[in-house]
């Protein structure tokens, strides 16, 4: 399934729609916000293969948040969130054959889908990540040395 709006890169869609053609490729198209359960409840694994150096992708903190393993590009933020062979899986970014290997394990090795769901990191809410951050500041302003004149 490729879940997602069209309208936002009308041509690297329609690229997709080629090669996806003759294959058992679902394309949703775009979705509401409150349809993001059904659309992670109908997916075994989540591929990010991003070919930029994101920060924190959202959409792995969604995947994990809905018990999802990750195959992703060894890229950016990603490597912080997706642990090879724990929660998820990496690759070599840039490399459709890396890729293809990286998803052919779900095909030859049975339950490995549910070992790495079961390995998803808890997801932090906004507030806990806000009041992490807010100790952090707290204790780095309360270590100031004064500055003498």
């Amino acid at each position: 399934m490729i879940a997602g709006d069209p309208n936002l890169g009308p041509e690297y869609h329609a690229r997709l729609k080629r090669a996806a053609e003759g294959l058992p490729v679902r394309f949703e198209g775009p979705f509401a916000r409150s349809d993001v359960p059904r659309i992670y409840g109908g997916l075994d694994v989540l591929v990010v293969p991003s070919l930029w150096p994101e920060n924190s992708p959202l959409v792995i903190h969604e995947a994990f948040m809905h018990k999802l393993p990750v195959v992703g590009s060894r890229l950016g933020g990603i490597l912080d969130l997706v642990h090879d062979g724990v929660n998820g899986l990496t690759y070599e970014a840039f490399s459709p054959e890396a890729l293809a290997l990286a998803l052919q394990r779900f095909l030859d090795e049975p339950g490995l889908a549910e070992s790495l769901a079961s390995r998803a990191p808890a997801v932090k809410t906004i507030a806990e990540d806000a009041h992490e951050w807010e100790a952090r500041y707290e204790t780095r302003l309360s270590a100031r040395v004064p500055v003498s004149a």
